[in-house]
């Protein structure tokens, strides 16, 4: 394959600090093409930077086309663009029913694209080498919860409860309140080793979200290290949690019930199952498919892909909310 200049746009600023599942996969994108050979140019907000790519910063979403390199031979961005180059924008959350998108929309797993009406997807990935070795003696006895916590669909609440259940502590990255339990410990927004480290040494992820879940990194940061995923059926998770690296219920009960033999699965093969499939270089050969595709003049999809579930908050089926 010849080697490319690709430019990659996105909103938020590079690399991300703490939390932000689309800026690392981004930043690891971006290496992965670089280690490949081939030319990366990214076009950021002021502030980011990066040592392996070339960086050209906007003050204003307003500046963004004209910026993009004249000599890049295709863009991919996280928001739709006006641009004459062979384009290819990345969808990573849901839509409005009835919302419509560019016909070289990419989306991040089967299901997020089936609920498009698209079959053009892409799964997001996790560097193995930016997160500790595996070492099963490390594991301490409690679960952890990583996402944002204010997000209701998340279901923070029903990680706890799933936690309580079983009699398994849990530790909660990505919010903070008060808590009178000793079993339950809001840590906040950790930096990137704190979180590392927590992932490291915890031996199982809760996952329960309420809603159609487009791609969890979350579960494959956790997995990477060698940890099950104990989650709900909904979305991506399916497709991604498959039997031997974890358990999916929308009940509450046989969740907590999973959860207390965490103990029991293979820590080196759920981490293989991410090194065979979810690393950068996968990532990065699939987006290359879908450029060449597009720089060929032809379209990703037949048509617009469009939003077709309303995606409201979905329940664990033995509680009340």
């Amino acid at each position: 394959m010849d080697k490319l200049h690709i430019a990659i746009v996105h909103r938020v600023p590079l690399p991300a600090k703490r939390y932000g599942g689309t800026e690392r996969t981004l930043w690891w994108l971006a290496q992965a093409f670089n280690e490949m050979g081939h030319r990366v140019s990214l076009v950021l907000p002021q502030g980011s930077q990066c040592p392996f790519a070339t960086v050209i910063p906007f003050s204003s979403p307003d500046q963004v086309e004209g910026l993009i390199p004249k000599d890049a031979d295709v863009v991919q961005a996280t928001y739709l663009l006006k641009t004459s180059k062979p384009f290819l924008m990345t969808m990573n959350g849901n839509a409005f029913p009835g919302e419509k998108f560019h016909p070289n929309t990419v989306f991040v797993s089967r299901d997020h694209a089936r609920r498009h009406k698209s079959e053009a997807f892409v799964y997001p990935c996790v560097r193995p080498e930016d997160y500790p070795a595996l070492e099963p003696e490390a594991k301490e006895p409690f679960c952890m919860f990583l996402a944002k916590a204010r997000w209701k669909v998340k279901n923070v609440k029903g990680a706890i409860d799933v936690s309580r259940a079983a009699g398994v502590p849990i530790r909660i990255i990505g919010g903070w309140r008060p808590s009178l339990s000793r079993k339950v410990r809001w840590l906040g927004w950790v930096d990137d080793e704190r979180k590392k480290q927590t992932l490291k040494n915890g031996s199982a992820l809760l996952f329960p979200v309420r809603w159609h879940e487009p791609f969890g990194v979350a579960i494959f940061e956790a997995m990477v290290t060698g940890s099950p995923v104990f989650g709900t059926p909904y979305g991506s998770l399916p497709e991604l949690v498959p039997e031997g690296t974890g358990f999916l219920s929308s009940h509450t009960s046989e969740l907590a019930n999973a959860l207390k033999k965490y103990d029991q699965y293979d820590r080196q093969a759920i981490r293989k199952y991410v090194l065979d499939h979810y690393t950068p270089r996968h990532m990065a050969e699939k987006y290359l498919e879908y450029s060449l595709h597009v720089m060929s003049g032809k379209t990703l999809n037949p048509h617009e892909p469009e939003a077709l579930t309303k995606v409201s908050p979905l329940t664990l089926l033995d509680w009340e909310y």
